[in-house]
């Protein structure tokens, strides 16, 4: 596609407005490939506020517009439900276990082999963790919720779960103690938070606090900060942020996340997506980035009453190239595809789930009216 053919089928502010933005992009791309992209996908720009008259941008995606209209339907019907169960109140405190269940324990499907040290250390770890849940769960329905103090009670929680003697045999495996436990210590705080945050407005600063809490748990390092060196990655052709501008970049992106309207505006798997990819482009921290980029997705997913999604480990290949396309050629298509079939698929989950209890439940009244029949004769 020529530059001349594709102007004449837009308007010429479309494509100066473009070309001013693609300009300040650091990519790959061609002015051609790029102007494709624009004008035949939804194309998202992640930028700062203006300043002085001029915007910085640091990158962009592009995406196909998607029907959503089948997943609306389950995410309505699972709301009706939820709200039925709970008689009619809005408080998290009358949420089904079986249903939080679901919500939680997506993220542990992390492998099948039921003998692997993965398996076993995670199916330990979900069932000890979960007196600790409901212990922050019940202080946060009476306190107010603090992202700082959640935080310091999941890490407690996770040095007293290690305690246990059934992780002696895990002790010297970093691979299992640093990637996986403290992986699902982090998605309990990044579960917890998306429900406080439900209905409100976040701010910048909430989301870096955010950042900064959800990594120190998910990497076990307290009061890390930006990487300021550079790095390499072994898998894709492109170069992370450089060092340098981290902290530019980080600022950039909180700033787009809590006060742009096109992330507004996006679907909250489009916006998880691109939320993911740019934490994976950027690189902040010195390890585990693709982990924390994850998990602050599904806090985007949670927040807005969405499934949480886990990438079993037989879509890992698919995933890392997903995303290597995606900050490669500014086409997050394929990424939004994985997302998007995670979500559909528990809340399938979830949707069967309530329709068991809601069974369960009219089987109760029945027998309750049927008791009550029976004493009145």
């Amino acid at each position: 596609m020529g530059i001349k053919s594709a102007n004449a089928s837009v308007k010429k502010y479309d494509f100066e407005t473009f070309m001013r933005k693609f300009e300040k992009v650091v990519g790959q791309l061609t002015i051609e490939e790029g102007y494709k992209l624009y004008t035949e996908k939804k194309c998202i720009f992640v930028n700062s506020k203006p300043k002085q008259g001029a915007k910085e941008f640091s990158s962009f995606y592009c995406f196909n517009e998607r029907d959503y209209s089948a997943l609306n339907l389950v995410l309505s019907d699972i709301s009706k439900k939820i709200s039925a169960l709970r008689k009619g109140s809005l408080e998290r405190a009358d949420k089904m276990d079986k249903v939080e269940e679901i919500m939680r324990g997506v993220i542990y499907e992390v492998e099948s082999d039921p003998e692997s040290a993965v398996f076993i250390s995670n199916y330990y770890y979900k069932k000890f963790i979960k007196p600790y849940i409901k212990k922050i769960y019940d202080y946060y329905t009476k306190n107010e919720f603090d992202a700082n103090e959640c935080k310091q009670m999941y890490m407690q929680a996770h040095n007293d779960i290690l305690k246990h003697k059934v992780f002696g045999q895990f002790v010297d495996s970093n691979y299992i103690i640093n990637n996986f436990l403290t992986f699902n210590t982090a998605f309990q705080f990044v579960f917890e938070y998306a429900y406080s945050k439900r209905y409100t407005e976040k701010t910048k600063e909430d989301f870096l606090k955010l950042i900064f809490n959800t990594y120190e748990l998910e990497s076990g390092h307290a009061n890390q900060g930006f990487r300021s060196h550079n790095v390499r990655i072994r898998k894709g052709n492109w170069t992370p942020v450089d060092g340098s501008q981290v902290g530019k970049s980080m600022d950039i992106l909180s700033d787009w996340y809590a006060n742009s309207r096109d992330a507004k505006s996006l679907n909250p798997i489009e916006l998880a997506c691109i939320i993911h990819c740019e934490l994976v482009r950027m690189q902040p921290f010195s390890d585990g980035n693709h982990r924390l980029a994850r998990l602050v997705a599904n806090e985007t997913l949670i927040e807005a009453d969405f499934p949480s999604v886990s990438i079993p480990f037989n879509l890992r290949d698919e995933y890392n190239k997903a995303t290597n396309k995606a900050i490669e050629e500014h086409d997050i298509d394929d990424l939004i595809d994985i997302y998007y079939e995670q979500v559909y698929k528990n809340a399938l989950k979830i949707n069967k789930c309530l329709d068991k209890e809601e069974k369960k439940q009219e089987n109760q009244d029945r027998k309750r009216e049927n008791e009550g029949a029976e004493m009145q004769l």
